[in-house]
């Protein structure tokens, strides 16, 4: 029984530990929707798995940075209705705080 234990703890920290290889966490303090491109160049944008603007995050989904950052700020817009805030971000653009890369 004790082997059968040893086994599964061994078994699930060795899942826990591949799991957390998998994704790549990098956090930002000064990217936006307007800087991601130039920011992010040289990253291939199929690499993204996620991008996070403080308690928001979205999958990125999209063909090319600008599809990518198009749909993150619709489905970000989906989350609040002040119309004011909107066209506020829509300018300066919408602050992003963390993107998760694949591997």
């Amino acid at each position: 029984m004790k082997k059968m234990i040893l086994l599964l703890i061994s078994f699930f920290t060795i899942v826990c530990s591949v799991q957390g290889l998998s994704n790549r966490e990098v956090t930002f303090d000064d990217l936006s929707t307007k800087n991601f491109e130039k920011v992010m160049n040289g990253i291939n944008h199929q690499e993204i798995k996620n991008i996070c603007t403080y308690d928001f995050c979205d999958y990125a989904v999209g063909s090319s940075y600008k599809e990518i950052l198009d749909n993150f700020v619709v489905n970000y817009f989906k989350t609040f209705d002040n119309q004011e805030l909107k066209a506020n971000l829509q300018i300066k653009g919408v602050k992003i705080t963390k993107v998760v890369f694949q591997n």
